[in-house]
This record gives C-alpha cells, sequence and structure tokens, in this order.
C-alpha cells in the first residue's frame, strides 16, 4: 500500500491550471519590465546631446542659463533666478529688481545688503550699497540678500554653485503713492503743516506704516489696501481717504478738506480758542494761523470771551 494518498484527476487538473496562470503572469510581468527599461534608455539617449548643445552656446554667448526658476517670498515677493556657467574662480552674483513681473529693471536707488552664511552662527554682514543693480565676485556658498525699496523689504538666501554665474532679479510689486491735503474755499498757503499718516490693512485691523509732513511726497509702498489720515497740526482738522496700491501705479490721493481758515491778529497777548462740546483747545500769543472744523468754539483773549461759529470755507480774522 503506497503511503501516499491518491490524488482525485479534477484536482490535479485544477493545480496544473493554476501553475500555468502564474507562468504566464510571470512571462508578462518580465516582457513589461523590459520595455520600460528600453523607453527609459531611449529618453536619455534623446535628452544627453540636447542639454550638451546648449551648455557651449551659453558659456559663449552668456545667454542661456543652465537653470531659471521663480518662485514668491512670504507670498508676497517673487524672485527670478538664473544660473549661465563660467571658468571656475570667476564665480560672480548679480542683483536687480522689478516694479512688476513684466516691467523693465529698476533705475532708481535700490538698498542691498549681502550676508554671509556659516551654518549656525549669525549672518555676517559683507556688502551694503544704494544702487539700482549691483554684481559681487564671491566664492561658492550660501549667502543671504537683504533688498529694500521704499517701504518694501524683502529677503532671499542665496546658493552659489562653483562655475557659476548667478543672477537674481526681485519682483517686488511696488505701486507709489502721492498725497496732497488742502482747504475747500480757503487761502490754499499759510494754513500750517499738515502730517499724513498711512496704515495698511492687516488680518488684525490696520497697522502703521508711516508718517509724513512733506506735501506731494512720493511714497513707495508694497501693493495692497491702505488708509491715508491727514491731520492740520495747527488745528482739529482730520480728514481719510482709503486707497488700492498697485504696483507700478502712481496714485495721487488729493484731500480737499471742508474747514476754515482763523487768522489770528492784532494781539500780544496770551489767548485762547476751546471747542464748545471740549473736544479741542488751542493756546498762544501774538499771531498765529489755525484751521478750525465746522462747529462753534469759545475765543478768549484780553480778559473777554465771545462764541463764534465756523461753517467751513471761510478765512476768519481773530483779535
Amino acid at each position: 500500500m503506497s503511503c501516499f494518498a491518491k490524488q482525485d484527476p479534477s484536482t490535479r487538473g485544477q493545480s496544473e491550471g493554476r501553475r500555468l496562470v502564474a507562468a504566464a503572469f510571470f512571462f508578462l510581468l518580465l516582457l513589461t519590465c523590459a520595455h520600460q527599461a528600453q523607453a527609459a534608455s531611449e529618453r536619455s539617449v534623446r535628452i544627453t546631446p540636447a542639454a550638451m548643445s546648449v551648455l557651449p552656446a551659453a558659456a559663449t554667448e552668456g545667454a542661456v542659463p543652465l537653470r531659471r526658476r521663480s518662485g514668491g517670498l512670504g507670498g508676497e515677493v517673487e524672485r527670478e533666478i538664473s544660473e549661465f556657467p563660467v571658468e571656475k574662480g570667476r564665480e560672480r552674483l548679480e542683483l536687480a529688481a522689478r516694479l512688476v513681473k513684466h516691467g523693465g529693471l529698476i533705475v532708481r536707488p535700490v538698498h542691498w545688503r549681502i550676508f554671509r552664511l556659516d551654518g549656525e552662527k549669525a549672518p555676517a554682514l559683507l556688502h551694503e550699497v544704494r544702487r539700482p543693480r549691483e554684481a559681487l565676485a564671491l566664492p561658492p556658498g550660501s549667502y543671504g540678500v537683504e533688498v529694500r525699496y521704499g517701504w518694501r523689504k524683502a529677503w532671499h538666501v542665496v546658493h552659489l554653485r562653483s562655475a557659476t554665474r548667478q543672477r537674481v532679479v526681485f519682483v517686488l510689486n511696488v505701486g507709489g503713492l502721492r498725497m496732497l491735503s488742502t482747504l475747500q474755499g480757503a487761502a490754499r498757503r499759510g494754513y500750517g503743516t499738515v502730517e499724513y499718516r498711512v496704515l495698511r490693512a492687516v488680518a488684525s485691523g490696520w497697522r502703521e506704516v508711516t508718517r509724513s509732513r512733506t506735501p506731494g511726497e512720493v511714497l513707495r509702498l508694497p501693493a495692497g489696501r491702505y488708509r491715508v489720515e491727514s491731520l492740520f497740526l495747527n488745528g482739529n482738522v482730520r480728514a481719510s481717504a482709503p486707497v488700492w496700491i498697485k504696483p507700478g501705479r502712481l496714485h495721487s490721493l488729493h484731500l480737499r478738506v471742508k474747514a476754515s481758515l482763523a487768522e489770528v491778529t492784532g494781539t500780544s497777548r496770551t489767548w485762547e480758542i476751546v471747542a464748545t462740546d471740549n473736544s479741542w483747545r488751542w493756546q498762544g500769543s501774538g499771531a498765529a494761523h489755525l484751521v478750525l472744523a465746522p462747529g462753534k468754539y469759545i475765543w478768549r483773549a484780553g480778559g473777554r470771551e465771545r462764541t463764534i461759529t465756523v461753517r467751513g470755507g471761510e478765512h476768519l480774522r481773530l483779535r
């Protein structure tokens, strides 16, 4: 008697069928791998001659970069980076900036600061200059570039490779703002100094960017939503207006304020003017010019007082 059980013919046939299916699957897998390997080999052959044909032209003419890329910095500032082959020991970093992506290069002075980055040590300032463009001969390594133009500031880390000339162009997305505030219907000169306060819209509300007392000054600001507030320093007149700064454009904001110009004359004694709601008061002696918002005031001088009404657009004389 055999020590092995006799196998049923139907069971034996199923086993042979499974072996045939497995063999066929393995054969198809080998064919697929061979086809992919051949295709990869053919693609590498096509790419290599094309890349090699570019390099001599780039080395001779300096017109075709080895590598070009662009990206955002803080989600706002883009930069265009190009790399060109050079002889070893002639590595170079070139810097420039644009107002807008498709605009020309900035020709006004730009503030550049270049730092050496060395592992865990603090960045060491290597170079600082104010000019539209800058070019530096530097050894291969990592550098930090800080660029400032008006109220735009950006930072970028450069990895200068051996035998490479790298060109970095910052797209700053900057626009201009010119501000002027005048009185309606009153003399346009001699009414004192106006202070302008520029605020930018942020997630938490409004953040002050800068203040200026120069009428007609052009401020260079990052694109975005702003609010401008003007205050006559010799009075109680305030005005504000929203403005949307677009890159590459100059925006002129003219605030025409409804107020009156009050000229204090004919007295060398101390005087005082007070808003009847006690929201504002001003004291002085001798001649002066005041800019007053519409409303009622109490005028005191020489031991006497009287109530005056300011309607706006007037030129008042106070004695």
